[in-house]
């Protein structure tokens, strides 16, 4: 099934695998200036979509990137958007999330959900970005991956590639930047910590972050 975070500019040979709170707004933004396109970048049939099964396999000549962020400043920023913003994420309540849960209950909420069952703001970035081999090994999809701690320096890089296909892509904008000059780490207890580390142990070491 087409991955509505994965975005296919086949004209451009390029794939864009969009991590929800992981400056996905800015990023599907950017493609929809350089493409030409108008409206909400999250609306629907903005974009050609498509899985990672196949971007890895049907799409696998193309440059396919992706950015992503500490866990722990994810999971926070998540919370504080979607749960604590102006307008809540309706579809956070099957977990029993509401608006006045604490960022404590989400945490608490959010490790007792696997991937597989989870919403796609609190999945992991590993889930996202890998896939899983016959023999269990984690296969990485994409060519290139940013980070939104470095997203400046790491967005001209992907400039500079994609301007080969064609695609001229524009500076990144700054959209739902929620959390900037908040420092999650104030937010967290030991329980909170280990709950983030244990959850998203993958995140953590694939993608080398750390609290």
């Amino acid at each position: 099934m087409p991955d509505p975070n994965n975005i296919c500019l086949k004209k451009y040979r390029t794939v864009a695998m969009c991590i929800p709170k992981c400056a996905n707004t800015s990023i599907k933004r950017a493609l929809m200036d350089a493409t030409g396109r108008t409206g909400n970048p999250h609306g629907p049939k903005k974009f050609t979509y498509c899985s990672k099964w196949t971007a890895h396999f049907k799409y696998k000549k193309f440059f396919t990137f992706a950015f992503v962020r500490n866990p722990y400043a994810r999971i926070y920023s998540c919370w504080k958007n979607k749960v604590r913003g102006d307008r809540f994420h309706k579809s956070f309540r099957r977990f029993g999330i509401g608006p006045n849960t604490s960022f404590d209950q989400f945490v608490d909420i959010v490790f007792r959900w696997p991937d597989s069952l989870s919403e796609q703001h609190f999945r992991s970035q590993f889930s996202e970005l890998y896939l899983v081999d016959i023999a269990k090994h984690p296969v990485l999809v994409p060519d290139f991956i940013g980070k939104v701690e470095t997203i400046d320096c790491d967005w001209m890089l992907v400039q500079e590639v994609c301007i080969k296909s064609g695609l001229k892509l524009p500076d990144l904008g700054h959209e739902n930047h929620t959390g900037a000059g908040d420092d999650y780490r104030q937010h967290y207890n030991p329980a909170t910590r280990g709950m983030v580390a244990t959850r998203y142990q993958h995140d953590l070491e694939y993608f080398c972050y750390d609290f």
